[in-house]
């Protein structure tokens, strides 16, 4: 295949010669070669360091024909409806993907979770490796800041801390009905205790709590509303913005 693509390259390049290039005719092509060619040049465009990132949607891909291979930086940049973020499964080739069994992930060379708000990991892509991807990632053979290319607008309301709260009218946090936000672009999470005992005594993070509502990045900064009762414990384990009752009100307390 990219044998092939090379001989593309060096007809269309000797085409578009300064000799020549008034004469090239992309439009006389046919379109699977003029596929062919453009694959072929994205490819070879994106390894470079100097071009912007290339954004793949959910699928799946062949390094050598989607995608050079080499060294890339690779980020989430679009949030997931289901708030965990984007996963990429890389195989060896397409014969270990097809090799797996029905309705599993078989064996793989790597299983990658990017989660939106993560810094860029690192990773080697080799010839004929397969990308299973499950949503969008970014890719580029540069390091790149995410901040320029996604800005999480925090929503107006009280940004409150990861930290334990007591709920009551003399407490940290008064009883109520509030609107919960991510506090940042990684997300938010919080648990409610039903009293100080019951968090007292929670030794997982999992298990021996009585009720728990969790916030996560989603499209739209999407949110959630919890009730805090005379007693209760507020759990905030990634800082979120809280609002007074479910319509905005701003919440105020120290």
């Amino acid at each position: 295949m990219r044998k092939t693509m090379m001989l593309l390259l060096a007809g269309c390049f000797a085409l578009c010669s300064p000799v020549s290039a008034e004469q090239t005719d992309l439009s006389a092509m046919d379109f699977t070669a003029l596929s062919e060619l453009k694959q072929s040049v994205d490819a070879e465009y994106y390894s470079r360091p100097e071009a912007e990132p290339l954004t793949l949607k959910a699928g799946y891909y062949t390094v050598g024909q989607d995608i050079n291979p080499g060294r890339y930086y690779v980020a989430s940049v679009t949030p997931e409806d289901d708030g965990y973020g984007v996963r990429m499964h890389v195989y060896v080739d397409k014969a270990q993907f097809d090799a797996r069994p029905a309705g599993y992930y078989g064996e793989y060379i790597s299983d990658d979770y990017f989660t939106l708000g993560e810094e860029p990991k690192s990773m080697t892509l080799e010839e004929g490796n397969y990308l299973y991807v499950e949503g969008s990632l970014m890719f580029s053979a540069a390091e790149f800041s995410l901040s320029d290319y996604y800005t999480y607008e925090v929503p107006e309301g009280t940004y409150v801390s990861a930290g334990a709260y007591m709920v009551g009218e003399d407490k940290d946090i008064p009883p109520g009905t509030f609107t919960v936000y991510p506090a940042t672009v990684a997300g938010g999470e919080v648990k409610i205790y039903y009293s100080e005992e019951t968090f007292a005594e929670d030794g997982s993070w999992h298990l021996g709590y009585d009720k728990q509502c969790e916030v996560r990045v989603k499209k739209n900064a999407s949110s959630e509303t919890i009730s805090l009762e005379e007693g209760y414990v507020l759990l905030v384990e990634q800082d979120v913005v809280m609002r007074k009752g479910t319509g905005g009100g701003k919440l105020v307390f120290d």
